[in-house]
């Protein structure tokens, strides 16, 4: 681990050397099954095979080590105490080693159940989920300065938005696009349903967290203008919600809507052309495409011609209840995580 992995206010876990990140194990495994992806385009079926078993080596080793009791521990510190265990009595449940296990795909039927259970009832607030609980309130140096923090502040158990992206694209990637959406009108700066005289942050920009529990200004926003969080939330929007995925082929159209939605739409440039993507969703149904339409044009499939012009081009793309053998299918593995 080193000084830090995504979270770095995990700055002392593993400055000795030994220290150990199970959500970095978790993020090569992601990234493997997307190379391994990239391969089998190009047709490197040694690439592909090498992939294969590099993630079935990692997702031996982290269910073997990371996952403690019913959930996954973030990281090992140099003295080889975990994080994020249920021996902890604070920082016990950690929001990103439970939902990049499932963008990896490691756990279980069993243990998603139990993760599940941590992300939507133990991790979860009016504000979307906090990044970790309980908060700490005492500083370690085996661990590093988010102990220093303000319980609910920063990465001390606040609700990060970053971390909340992740969950987004997590509930979409499993096939819970409600619970995404109302994770994602949790998040909005602007959701009508934020107190503004609490948040008290501007409407139009993400902060880089919201003060989590723990803290007499919980729900205030914080820090906007400083986050890595919209490049993820617009993959979360753009790919998953809308459906304009990006493959190797070129723009994939699978929208995945919020239950009732009859209309959706969405502008998007690809490999320089742009779209202009026009969903109805008469039935208001989460999934499933009748018809994609192009100019006016019936297409083929769901993957939109690529013109190279400086026209905008119509995509009308209709939704309703897909029987088997019709145009779309379910979305499986790690297809555009990023």
């Amino acid at each position: 681990m080193g000084t830090q992995d995504w979270n770095d206010a995990f700055d002392r876990t593993g400055i000795a050397g030994k220290g150990e990140s199970v959500w970095l194990g978790m993020g090569l495994c992601v990234g493997l099954n997307l190379l391994k992806e990239l391969a089998a385009f190009m047709e490197d079926h040694e690439t592909v095979e090498e992939c294969k078993t590099r993630h079935a080596a990692m997702k031996e080793l982290i269910n073997h080590y990371g996952w403690v009791g019913d959930r996954y521990v973030y990281a090992y510190n140099d003295k080889g105490e975990p994080i994020g265990s249920p021996v902890n009595k604070e920082g016990s449940c950690q929001l990103n080693a439970q939902t990049w296990a499932i963008l990896a795909g490691l756990p279980d039927d069993e243990q998603k159940e139990h993760i599940l259970n941590h992300i939507d009832h133990t991790l979860d607030t009016p504000y979307g989920p906090t990044l970790f609980t309980e908060p700490y309130t005492t500083y370690n140096g085996d661990i590093g300065r988010i102990t220093a923090f303000a319980p609910g502040t920063k990465e001390n158990a606040a609700v990060f938005i970053h971390g909340g992206a992740f969950k987004i694209v997590m509930d979409y990637m499993i096939g819970r696009p409600d619970e995404a959406y109302r994770t994602l009108r949790q998040l909005m700066p602007n959701a009508p349903d934020k107190d503004i005289d609490k948040y008290m942050a501007e409407p139009y920009v993400f902060p880089e967290y919201v003060i989590g529990p723990g803290n007499p200004r919980y729900g205030e926003g914080a820090f906007t203008w400083l986050t890595g969080s919209a490049d993820w939330v617009f993959i979360a929007i753009a790919q998953y919600m809308m459906g304009a995925i990006p493959t190797f082929e070129g723009l994939k159209i699978d929208p995945s809507l919020p239950s009732g939605w009859k209309e959706a739409r969405l502008l998007r440039k690809f490999r320089g052309t742009r779209y202009d993507i026009r969903i109805s969703n008469p039935e208001g149904v989460n999934k499933g495409v009748l018809e994609i339409k192009v100019d006016g044009h019936q297409l083929d499939g769901d993957i939109l011609p690529e013109f190279r012009d400086r026209i905008a081009h119509i995509v009308e793309v209709r939704m309703g209840d897909v029987k088997a053998g019709d145009l779309t299918k379910e979305r499986v593995g790690n297809e555009s995580v990023v």
